[in-house]
This record gives C-alpha cells, structure tokens and sequence, in this order.
C-alpha cells in the first residue's frame, strides 16, 4: 500500500540521519506503548550497571559472547533473500549456547500458535540482557514496519564485537593487578631477605 512504502521511506531517512539504535528505540516505543518502554528502561539500568564497572553475571557474559556471530550469520540468512523466520530457523539450527537456546524457544512457540514478536517481547524480558533487548526490538520494528534489518544487525554485531574486547581487556586489568599481590607480598620479601641476610652475617662476623 501506498502509505506503507511512504512510512518506510519516512523511517530510513530516520535512520540515515540519526543513530540507527535510537531511531528504532523512539519508533518502537511510539507503536506499542508501556511494554517496550519497560524494556528500554530496563536496557538502560543494564547499561549503567556496565558502565559502574560492576561484573556481568555468567548468563550474560556468555549471551554477549555468543551473540556477534549470531547475528552476524541472520544478517548473511536476511542478505541471501530469506525471510526473517526462515533465517532465524537457520541460524538456530546451526548454533549452540544460550543464546541459541533461548531462540528454539522463540521458534518453538511459533510453531505452537504463538506470534513471532510476542515470542520476541517474551526471550527479551527473561533474558536480562541490553544486547538481546536491542536484538529483539529491531526484530519487532523490521517484524511490523518492513524496515530494512540486514545492515543493522552487521552494525550491531560489530558493535557487540567491541564490547567483547572491552570486557575482555577489563578483566585482563584485573587479572594483572591480582598478579601484583603475590609479587609484592611473597616473592619481593623473600627477594629481599636473600640479598640482606648474607651481607648481615659478614657484618656480625666483621663485629
């Protein structure tokens, strides 16, 4: 329909002229109200809670791994011509992990009678995670408006690449500071006690 192609047009000039992740924040949270915008405070207090510098908790250290490549293999599936449940159907048949996990789920709901974007709303609020909040509403947005998703998610996937090597050079920091510990305490005394204990024997000898 004429007025489709017209809101289609509207959201990628959004999208050209403003960061792709907030224009799709905005439109979504227009479209459908409290629930999503439940979901991109919680985003937000996950973010800040990146940002304090406190730990990430096992579940989503190991979601924020696992998802550059996953997206990475949807973009290549949304690239090839396939629609959007074929190419999830693809790339959770070939991945492992939680995140994969947490996707048959999605895709068995669907297969059950569910609805794609309520199965998409539902991994989104149990799975506690910024990422996969910001991976399923753009899921939800291409899902309702058209809009294109293949670009965003490589955009995406790149971004979460260098988070990865963000926390990962975090927890190097940490590791070397630990280093320091036994370095100070253990090794340097015992250093120290071999170089001064055979000068204070000559000495007490000399006297």
């Amino acid at each position: 329909m004429m007025f489709d192609r017209v809101y289609v047009r509207q959201q990628n000039a959004l999208l050209a002229r403003f960061d792709k992740t907030d224009a799709i924040e905005a439109a979504v949270i227009t479209e459908n109200g409290g629930r999503l915008a439940n979901l991109k405070k919680r985003s937000w207090q996950n973010l800040k809670t990146l940002l304090s510098g406190k730990a990430l908790s096992k579940s989503q250290r190991e979601q924020l791994f696992e998802l550059p490549d996953l997206i990475d293999l949807l973009a290549v599936a949304l690239s090839s011509g396939e629609n959007l449940y074929s190419g999830l159907s693809r790339v959770a048949s070939r991945s492992t992990g939680v995140v994969a996990r947490d996707l048959n789920r999605v895709l068995l709901g669907v297969q059950l009678g569910g609805q794609l974007p309520q199965e998409l709303a539902a991994w989104s609020r149990n799975a506690n995670s910024r990422q996969v909040t910001e991976l399923c509403t753009k899921l939800q947005l291409a899902l309702q408006r058209g809009t294109p998703l293949a670009e965003m998610l490589s955009d995406q996937a790149a971004s979460l690449r260098a988070e990865v090597h963000q926390v990962i050079t975090k927890k190097a920091g940490q590791n070397e500071t630990r280093m320091l510990v036994p370095l100070i305490f253990l090794i340097l005394p015992v250093t120290v006690m071999f170089a001064v204990y055979p000068s204070l024997q000559v000495l007490a000898l000399a006297g």
